[in-house]
């Protein structure tokens, strides 16, 4: 049975989208002139990123449901030869969930993106602070998980992670210094 749970963790784990930060990076998101270079990835329309976000919501509803299962047999040896394997396969599945958030805020950021031209009104500034500011703690939670197993998330994991926080706490600073649209 633990040979199963962990094969469902890991490809829950693989499966998952990580976080896209597509227009988040290269594009001036907040039309402040425009003068950094293109993102090399195209940025996909609202339709894709409403997609994405059932898709996610779906894995993230999925992911929960199977946390619970696993709480329901949390003492069984059968299940979890010790408290260490259950804690673990806990440990990746919030893993997951919280790459899972990533993706939702990012793609709700997105949506925001391109329906404003990347110029935000003080009112859409709020929405656009929220969702980064999920994000920028999903990852942060992601990571100090990630931190925990390092036997299971390499160096180059940890640095790809904590390059998404700092490129998210960018954005969430260059949202504050523009002037809104009103």
């Amino acid at each position: 049975m633990k040979k199963i749970i962990n094969w469902l963790v890991s490809l829950t784990l693989i499966g998952t989208v990580t976080n896209s930060l597509v227009s988040c990076t290269g594009v001036d998101p907040f039309g402040g002139g425009g003068n950094q270079p293109t993102p090399s990835p195209i940025p996909h329309d609202v339709k894709y990123y409403q997609n994405l976000i059932t898709n996610t919501m779906q894995r993230i509803n999925s992911i929960e449901k199977s946390i619970k299962e696993f709480e329901q047999h949390k003492t069984d040896p059968a299940w979890f030869p010790t408290p260490a394997d259950y804690q673990q396969t806990i440990d990746f599945m919030d893993i997951s969930l919280y790459q899972n958030a990533v993706t939702f805020n990012d793609a709700e950021y997105q949506i925001l993106f391109i329906t404003n031209n990347g110029v935000f009104s003080d009112q859409t500034k709020v929405l656009v602070k929220w969702y980064l500011e999920n994000e920028l703690l999903a990852l942060n939670q992601q990571y100090n998980l990630e931190k925990k197993y390092p036997h299971d998330f390499s160096q180059d994991d940890l640095k790809t992670l904590l390059t998404s926080i700092n490129e998210v706490k960018k954005l969430i600073n260059n949202l504050q210094l523009t002037r809104s649209t009103n």
